[in-house]
């Protein structure tokens, strides 16, 4: 079974918190890394993969921002 990231990083009430992200991606990396070696799939980590997957910043045509269009528009957003 494939390992998944832990409730504590992936669940959100309210507001997002990236601290439980920073905390468990290391061990979350190494526990995929040793999957992917399980199962005869491309060595690479999770954060690599989803770096791969997100691209180079010129990919989001704009949309990095998105955040200081809507404050100088005066929408708040913490």
């Amino acid at each position: 079974m494939k390992p998944r990231l832990p409730q504590s990083t992936v669940l959100h009430h309210e507001r997002y918190d990236a601290g439980p992200e920073v905390r468990d991606r290391p061990a979350y990396d190494a526990e995929m890394a040793q999957f992917s070696a399980r199962n005869d799939m491309q060595a690479t980590t999770w954060t690599a993969r989803m770096l791969d997957r997100m691209g180079p910043i010129k990919a989001m045509n704009g949309r990095e921002r998105i955040r200081a269009t809507l404050a100088r528009l005066g929408f708040e957003i913490r």
